[in-house]
């Protein structure tokens, strides 16, 4: 969270390119937060876009460039997910471009045609290393213990339901439940299902969707902004069953 902070802080990508005016349309200006949300996945960018937002900034654009943002970091998709997972590193490129290629589609899909939106160049400024780190640490902060109390939360609320209704590990509810709840989690219960295009779609969905544990914790993070709970979380669930598709469509043609 803080060195991804500090790389918002330091570093501005400044791009004029016809194709990312094409995918990105009015979410131009959120690029950087939009391209490091990418990288370092959920609440990052989000928390990028919040800080950059103000009031002459399109409410649909800012609702756009909070999903655009919201996507599982490289690291865990490629990393996790394919190498370690499923030992299959072609499959972790797959679903990482998967999952961005569904919220594009997604995005483009519902947008809206509005008026064209600018920062102006004194907002989007970057900062030295040293004051970038400083402020990093102070803005991180309270972000990093609130992703980990809705982390503790929401996985001892999920245990507490399937010890309650005496649901096994292996269970598909248990499964389900789990993928619903978190992805990180959900990404490595879904190993106990033995039939393999369950795996891969559950898979694809769980990485796209996120989980209600990450989908709170960007309303959180958005709290006070005009921020779309229901669009976004409708978007989300699309985006998990687009991705959910694709990853079907790779175990069961190319795999």
């Amino acid at each position: 969270m803080i060195l991804s902070s500090t790389m918002l802080y330091t570093t501005r990508i400044y791009n004029d390119f016809k194709l990312s005016n094409l995918i990105f349309g009015n979410c131009k200006i959120y690029f950087n937060e939009i391209l490091l949300g990418l990288l370092c996945g959920f609440i990052i960018g989000a928390k990028g876009i919040c800080q950059k937002y103000s009031k002459n900034i399109d409410n649909d654009t800012f609702n756009n460039g909070i999903f655009l943002s919201s996507n599982a970091g490289i690291g865990f998709v490629i990393g996790c997910v394919g190498c370690v997972i499923y030992q299959d590193v072609i499959f972790g490129i797959y679903l990482y471009l998967a999952q961005i290629i569904s919220s594009i589609l997604i995005y483009k899909t519902l947008e809206k045609r509005g008026n064209k939106c600018n920062i102006g160049v004194n907002e989007s400024n970057s900062l030295g290393l040293f004051n970038g780190i400083v402020k990093s640490i102070k803005a991180s902060t309270t972000t990093i213990l609130t992703v980990c109390s809705f982390n503790v939360f929401f996985s001892t609320l999920c245990d507490l339901i399937i010890k309650l209704f005496n649901l096994k590990q292996s269970s598909i509810c248990s499964i389900i439940l789990t993928v619903l709840f978190d992805f990180s989690r959900g990404a490595f219960t879904i190993n106990n299902f033995t039939y393999i295009y369950a795996c891969g779609f559950l898979t694809g969905f769980c990485v796209g969707f996120g989980g209600i544990c990450v989908y709170m914790q960007i309303c959180a993070e958005c709290e006070g902004y005009p921020f779309k709970q229901m669009r976004f979380f409708i978007m989300k669930l699309l985006q998990g069953i687009l991705c959910g598709i694709l990853c079907l469509i790779y175990f069961k043609i190319i795999k």
